[in-house]
Formats: structure tokens, C-alpha cells, sequence
């Protein structure tokens, strides 16, 4: 079926910047754009498939981020500021 591409993960540096260049235009929409196209064409043009295999790279995320959080909260505090995690 969908394999998790590693190229697909969102890289939070391109993510986070919101500045224009000089012809004016968005960088983080053109990045997004790009990853749309490149999403898209990695299904052989089905957009109905690019959307179920970002659907299921979006679950994959959230189960490992429920993994992350029961590991620190089952981990021994060590620090009186470790209880917040973000």
C-alpha cells in the first residue's frame, strides 16, 4: 500500500519561516506547494491516495507522539522543571 517516506516528514526549520523573499512571494508556501506536488506525483497522480497516505503518516505521528508522552510521564522527574513537555 503507503510506505512512510522519511522526504515526507516535516522539517520544522522551512516550516517555521514565514519571511518573503524579494519577489514577494511566500517561502513556506512554496515549500508546501513543493511537498504537495512531490506528495502527489509519489502516488502516481491520485490525489485521492496522496490524501489517505498523508492520512495514515498522520496517525503514524500522533501514535508516536502518545508514545513519547506516557515515556515522560512515567519517567522519574529529575529536574523540578521536566514536568512541562513543550
Amino acid at each position: 500500500m503507503f510506505s512512510l517516506i522519511p522526504e515526507f516528514r516535516l522539517n520544522a526549520p522551512r516550516i517555521m519561516h514565514t519571511g518573503e523573499n524579494a519577489g514577494g512571494s511566500n517561502m513556506t508556501s512554496k515549500w508546501t506547494e513543493n511537498a504537495i506536488e512531490r506528495i502527489i506525483a509519489a502516488c502516481e497522480g491520485d490525489v485521492y491516495g496522496a490524501l489517505e497516505a498523508l492520512l495514515l503518516v498522520n496517525e503514524h505521528l500522533e501514535a508516536e507522539l502518545h508514545q513519547l508522552y506516557a515515556a515522560i510521564s512515567s519517567a522519574p522527574h529529575k529536574s523540578p522543571h521536566f514536568n512541562r513537555v513543550h
